[in-house]
């Protein structure tokens, strides 16, 4: 039994390592890294803090939306025509006593291009439909934020009970095991059994924080977390 949990536990050892070769890899496309990644230099701390800079999906959503307002003020504006106004002056003969003619006008043309209705039809379009976008992105972070915070909230509690009770359960099981084993109290399958629950616990947990880290990474990017030091 113990050559047999020891193979696995080899061939499991094993493929974690060329799995974090792969990690490394993808790493190196993505950053360009010339060399391994030292994950030691990972500021792990930063995800436990609540520093915030700014959510750059929003900007731009809003940034849209601001640009659609113009363009619907541009095409409103083209209704308004341009006005041309024209003076003139006739000096005339004096011959009937009525004097030089001045003359003015003004001429402006009517709005009935159907160009431009349309142009405002579709900037009003543009207009809804980018504070639509905007507002529905809003109400997807205001859910997603608080759903990513209750699993976060679900996965400290469930490695503080780990940590305070499960484990500390765990290994004084193996050593009060491991001491009848010693006096022959226990046979040798109970005591690998002990020893193999608590080392499912461990890996339990390791998972658990893997889960956690995602999660509070996931939530400082959809809020604008800060993600660097």
């Amino acid at each position: 039994d113990i050559q047999i949990r020891k193979s696995e536990l080899e061939a499991n050892i094993s493929n974690k390592q060329y799995e974090l070769l792969e990690q490394d890899d993808r790493l190196k496309y993505l950053f360009e890294f010339k060399t391994k990644l030292n994950r030691q230099s990972v500021p792990w701390k930063i995800l436990e803090t609540g520093e915030f800079s700014k959510d750059y999906n929003e900007e731009i959503l809003r940034s849209l939306v601001e640009a659609k307002e113009h363009l619907l003020t541009a095409s409103q504006l083209s209704y308004i025509p341009d006005l041309t106004l024209n003076f003139g002056y006739t000096q005339r003969s004096s011959i009937d006593n009525l004097g030089d003619f001045v003359t003015a006008a003004v001429t402006f043309p009517i709005p009935i291009s159907r160009s431009k209705y349309s142009a405002h039809s579709k900037a009003a379009h543009d207009k809804l439909e980018a504070d639509r976008i905007l507002k529905n992105y809003r109400k997807y972070k205001e859910t997603e934020a608080n759903r990513l915070k209750h699993v976060t909230t679900k996965i400290e509690r469930e490695i503080e009970i780990l940590n305070t009770r499960t484990l500390q359960y765990a290994v004084n099981s193996r050593e009060i095991t491991s001491k009848s084993y010693s006096l022959g109290d226990t046979s040798y399958i109970e005591l690998l059994q002990s020893e193999l629950k608590l080392q499912r616990l461990r890996i339990k947990k390791t998972i658990l924080t893997s889960r956690l880290l995602k999660n509070r990474l996931d939530y400082k990017f959809l809020v604008g977390g800060k993600l660097y030091e």
